[in-house]
């Protein structure tokens, strides 16, 4: 009997052990959800979408999430509609949150999979974050596209900078139902970004045009001179969309050039007829001391003597992800130009010889009669 009792007794330990060593083992299953990045966005702007997407799936099926921003800069659209599906849908949001949410703080969107959304406004008093529940409502949690959108507003007074809308999962609310496996699931989410340019009027400027003097190496030339502030300029570099080259004419910043005389009064854009993008691959100047400017330049060159007096419209612009904003536009001549500089009285002896002989005698012969040359060389 008491040989029986214990066999009996090991195979009970070994049945007692296999079981452990099976519900000790638990499945990751990956789950992946990508942000947009650098939306653009001004002060004011309000109902500002930011949508993450689901890209890599393995199944999950009841979480919480949280929504991070600076509660400065941003909060939440007042007033929007949820939508509340009945439970139908990939997963359905708990419907008291939601309501709980809309009458508080503002709305979130439903996606393509029917997901509603809610929250606790009582989790940040700030109300720069708030956590969403959901659950799996279908047995096929492993879909992928669309996954949450969230309607921001930003205030009036918001800085210029990249700002980050992050996410996070609450690891301890988080669980994964993939039929009849019990899994762990691994979520990642994308970090959202979203630019606020300065305001076009400071951070874009031309600040003027100068006549490019002629040398044995370079052509005569009608330079314009932009700045863009270093915020701005910063902003781009991170992005990664700085100009390499003339080809550069997507994202980025530069110049736009045209005759003014084919604008017939519109404002000048990158889409406007005949216009040339010149993107600035190349820095005139960058801040020195309390400057907080960076200059750029856009060239024209090979203008005949008959064009000496054509005004010509230029315009600066910033382009991040497709988004384009401008400052003011700025049209002037080589004449005016070279007037301007020839009776400042602060050009060198040589260059003030090189405007009157060269252009202002060229345009109006009767009023600067070209001057022979005073300087002496002996090369």
């Amino acid at each position: 009997m008491k040989k029986i009792t214990s066999i009996l007794l090991s195979v009970l330990l070994l049945v007692s052990c296999f079981t452990f060593a099976v519900n000790a083992e638990v499945a990751t299953q990956t789950v992946t959800i990508e942000a947009p990045k650098d939306i653009i966005a001004n002060p004011g702007d309000t109902y500002v979408p930011v949508t993450w997407t689901i890209t890599e799936n393995e199944g999950w099926g009841a979480f919480k999430f949280y929504v991070e921003f600076d509660g400065d800069v941003f909060s939440f659209a007042p007033g929007g509609e949820i939508g509340f599906s009945d439970e139908q849908g990939t997963f359905a949001f708990f419907i008291d949150d939601a309501r709980t949410y809309r009458n508080n703080i503002g709305a979130v969107t439903t996606n393509i999979f029917g997901i509603d959304s809610g929250v606790d406004p009582m989790i940040t008093k700030d109300r720069s974050s708030f956590l969403v529940e959901g659950k799996s409502n279908t047995d096929d949690v492993t879909v992928k596209g669309e996954f949450f959108t969230a309607f921001l507003n930003v205030a009036e007074n918001a800085p210029a900078g990249r700002y980050t809308i992050k996410i996070t999962t609450d690891p301890n609310n988080c669980s994964s139902v993939k039929g009849p496996t019990v899994a762990k699931p691994s979520i990642t989410w994308g970090e959202a970004t979203i630019v606020i340019p300065a305001s076009s009027s400071t951070a874009l400027t031309v600040e003027g045009a100068q006549v490019r003097v002629a040398t044995n190496t370079v052509a005569q030339g009608l330079r314009f001179i932009s700045t863009i502030d270093a915020g701005l300029y910063e902003t781009i570099k991170e992005a990664g969309q700085l100009p390499t080259s003339a080809n550069s004419t997507g994202n980025g910043f530069g110049t736009v050039v045209i005759p003014t005389v084919m604008l017939n009064g519109a404002d000048l854009t990158k889409d406007t007829a005949n216009a040339k993008v010149v993107p600035a691959v190349k820095l005139y100047s960058a801040p020195t001391g309390e400057e907080t400017t960076y200059r750029y330049t856009a060239c024209l060159t090979g203008l005949s003597e008959e064009q000496y007096e054509t005004s010509y419209t230029v315009r600066p612009y910033v382009t991040i992800d497709g988004v384009t904003v401008y400052g003011e536009q700025y049209a002037t001549s080589v004449f005016a130009v070279a007037e301007a500089a020839y009776l400042s009285n602060n050009e060198t002896q040589s260059v003030s010889e090189y405007l009157l002989n060269n252009i202002l005698s060229k345009v109006k012969p009767d009023k600067y009669k070209p001057e022979g040359w005073s300087g002496i060389y002996k090369p």
